[in-house]
């Protein structure tokens, strides 16, 4: 497959460690690349990488402006993240119901990012064990969430989405990681 320009500069930008000229980004079509770059959800992860790598002044400023204020938006999204992920774990401690934090929720949560503002995240997964479902479910409920309305495909895989309007977040759990049918790992959770 071969890649156009705008892809070859994301993936520059983004994953490697080579250094690009002001002429390399000059023949770019920003409009491109931001259409690509929002569909991989990377434009605040692309804003960070070329701040991160001196790259700023190689772009009109409009480009960048805009890239700066999705990224803060997601930023300040992010800590809201942190907030409601305490939050449920603090719930689930209180009563008494093991939990993970899977996916976007446990690198926010571990800190595990250079920069809270260059991952977008859209809602909070976490692993329950299957014998809490009922409880978990009964807990959220009480505490202002409600279930989403999607169809679910693979509903012994987790729960149903769960919402609440006094949350930026939604939160989806999970009963299981992979399926039976895949071999790659053995996984006792208890």
């Amino acid at each position: 497959m071969k890649l156009d320009l705008e892809e070859k500069i994301l993936i520059e930008i983004i994953f490697k460690n080579g250094k690009l000229t002001k002429d390399q980004i000059l023949k770019v079509n920003l409009e491109k690349l931001t259409i690509i770059a929002s569909s991989h959800l990377m434009l605040p992860c692309l804003y960070f990488k070329i701040k991160e790598k001196k790259y700023l002044n190689y772009f009109p400023d409009e480009f960048t402006d805009y890239l700066k204020e999705i990224y803060q938006i997601n930023k300040n999204r992010n800590n809201q993240g942190l907030i409601e992920i305490k939050e449920l774990s603090k719930l689930f401690n209180d009563n008494c119901i093991d939990h993970v934090f899977l996916k976007g929720a446990a690198m926010l949560a571990g800190n595990l990012y250079k920069d809270l503002g260059a991952r977008m995240i859209f809602d909070i997964d976490f692993l329950v064990k299957r014998r809490d479902q009922k409880k978990i479910k009964e807990i959220l409920l009480k505490n202002s969430y409600q279930e989403s309305k999607e169809i679910l495909f693979f509903n012994d895989k987790h729960l149903p989405k769960m919402y609440s309007k006094k949350k930026l977040f939604g939160i989806e759990p999970h009963l299981k990681l992979l399926d039976k049918r895949n071999n790659l790992v053995k996984i006792e959770f208890d």
